[in-house]
This record gives C-alpha cells, structure tokens and sequence, in this order.
C-alpha cells in the first residue's frame, strides 16, 4: 500500500486496515490515498481517498489507536509515513533570499537562495547540499585562509576549502565569517569562528537584551557611523539604562525621562555633532508594561508615535545567534546583505 505521487514518502506495512462498511471489503486498499492528515488533539488524524497527496509528517513517537474516515479505519497504527532521510516534511517551507551588495558602491554582487538543504548561487551558478539531518552553510572569504593550517599536501588543501560553502571575496571578510543555519523551519545567522562582526540594520524597533539568567547585561553595542557608536546595558534591578560614548557614561531613568534620544539637536540628551549624523538618530524609550528598553531609530513623536527615520541608518552588532526575518539588511565586512524570505 504505497504513495507513488508523493517523493520520498511510504507507508509502513503493517498498517491494519478494517472497512467500516462491509461492502467495500472487495475494494483495493491501493485506491485509498492520502490528500491530507492532521492532527486533531492528540489522537486522530483525518484521512480520505484522491489521487493528490499533500502530507503531514507523523513523529515516530506519536501513537495513535483509531483512525476514522466514511468507509474505512486503520488501528493500531504508529509512523504512518516518513520520508527516506528521517527529515521532518513541512507544510510550508520558507527559501531564503540574500541580495549581497558592496556597501561602498552599492554594486550587486550576487544573490544566494537557500532552500531547505540547498544553497543556489545565480551569478556564480553552483549549488551546494547538505545530507545531514542539520543544515548549516558557511560563508567567508577562501583567501584568507591561516596558511598555518595547510602543509605540502594539497588534499588537505583541498578538504579546508571546502568547508566553506559560499565563498565572499572581500577584503573585509575572514576565512570563516559566519554561518546560516535552519532550525524549525527558520532561518538563523550566526558568526564563525574568525568572524570580525555582523550588523543588523535596526529598521523596527529592537529590545535591548540583557541575560534574563543572571540578570547581566549584555554589551548592545550600537554604530552610528563608521566614527562612532555606543554601548548601552541595561541594569534590571533599577530599571535604569546607561549609555557609554567616548569614554563618558551617561544615565536614561525612566522615571525622569519619557525617553532617551541622541543626535546633533539640541533638544538631545545626548549631543553628537558630525556630519553623518542625523538631528535625532536614535530614540530609546522604556515599556513600562514589559520592563524592558526599546531602541528605535530616527525619532519618535512623544504624542503620536509617528517615527522619523535617521537619514543614515543605525546598526547594531549581533552578540548572538539571530533569526532571520524577511526584509532584514545585515553587514559584515565591505558587504551588505538584503534577506527575503517567502
């Protein structure tokens, strides 16, 4: 009893089929496929006769008694289906998109699509798979490999080479700059082992993190332009926020102040004159609500809301591993990136 439509897909057989109606026993079993199977509570799954399929995958550890539909039940079934490498089969999977541009120039370099366990280059036109059940793809820059790490032998040579699975020829980037994984169906950008840095464009608001553990704050270091950034850290026990610029600490106690803003106006609380500097580049504001430190940038109208975005932008250094959301701009290096998901 087979699902020939549906690549990668069987049924066990030592499902038990009985027919509910006794006039169907002479029917063949192999006339009954699966358009659709979900989960309904803990025990029941739907299942009906057409000669499309469109599956859910079933966990191994899922048991489940009585499966009911017009003419028909399966009992005692466990694994109704799988595919052949034990991979979960979802319903919707997401393809990453990643325009890659030189941030000097604005010039495309490429764009880069991951799906599922393959990685897609349109200019340079070469595919790279993944067979294990984790899918992980580095990117960094084979020039810069550690001559220290090779020897005479140019197999090795070879093997450290292909370790790196995009290869980003910039100044700017190291060997191993960073990675993309896939957990859940989701994609997540994390930096490699020679990373020196990735930038999110902060384009929404963003929390200020700090580790809910220990309640320490992490370092959100914050860019403004390639001359000046600043360190903000939250401290959890007075609900109070410190901003480090240019060697000088300054303090946002939301009990003082409705928010914190920082740019070239007066009407700052923190002033910084220079030219690629907007009059107001940033505005952190407190959610008394959550007790946590939001980061906006540009401006943010204290009556409506209304935001007013920075004229150059604000990036933030990744301290950790970073979900990728669509329309996300990340930088690392001479390198911008544009993330689309769909």
């Amino acid at each position: 009893m087979g699902c020939a439509q549906c690549k990668n897909i069987y049924i066990k057989k030592d499902i038990q089929v009985s027919f509910l109606n006794e006039n169907q026993k002479e029917e063949n079993y192999k006339d009954f496929q699966i358009i659709e199977s979900k989960l309904i509570g803990s025990r029941n799954i739907l299942l009906n006769k057409s000669n499309s399929i469109d599956s859910t995958y079933i966990s191994r550890s899922h048991k489940t008694n009585i499966f009911n539909t017009e003419d028909f039940s399966f009992k005692n079934t466990e694994h109704l289906f799988e595919d052949s490498s034990n991979n979960k089969i979802e319903e919707n999977i997401k393809n990453l998109n990643i325009e890659i541009f030189n941030i000097s120039n604005e010039k495309f370099i490429d764009k880069v699509s991951i799906c599922k366990n393959k990685l897609f280059s349109e200019i340079n036109n070469y595919e790279v798979y993944k067979e294990d059940s984790y899918i992980n793809f580095s990117f960094g820059n084979i020039n810069k490999l550690n001559k220290n790490l090779l020897n005479d032998n140019n197999n090795n040579k070879l093997n450290i080479k292909k370790s790196i699975d995009y290869n980003l020829d910039d100044n700017g980037i190291n060997f191993h700059q960073f990675n993309i994984e896939l957990l859940n169906n989701d994609f997540y950008i994390k930096e490699g082992n020679e990373s020196n840095g990735i930038f999110l464009k902060i384009n929404k608001k963003i929390l200020l993190d700090y580790n809910k553990l220990s309640c320490q704050s992490y370092k959100n270091y914050i860019f403004i332009d390639n001359k000046n950034y600043l360190n903000l850290e939250v401290n959890v026990e007075l609900n109070i926020l410190f901003i480090y610029y240019n060697n000088k600490k300054y303090l946002y106690n939301p009990l003082l102040l409705s928010c914190f803003k920082i740019g070239r106006s007066k009407d700052c609380n923190l002033i910084i004159n220079s030219n690629g500097i907007s009059r107001v580049q940033m505005t952190i504001k407190y959610n008394k609500e959550r007790k946590e430190f939001y980061l906006y940038d540009g401006n943010i109208n204290d009556e409506n809301n209304e935001q007013i975005f920075s004229k150059n932008g604000i990036w933030m250094l990744l301290n950790d591993k970073l979900k990728i959301e669509n329309e996300m701009i990340l930088k690392t290096g001479n390198i911008k990136m544009k993330c689309l998901i769909n």
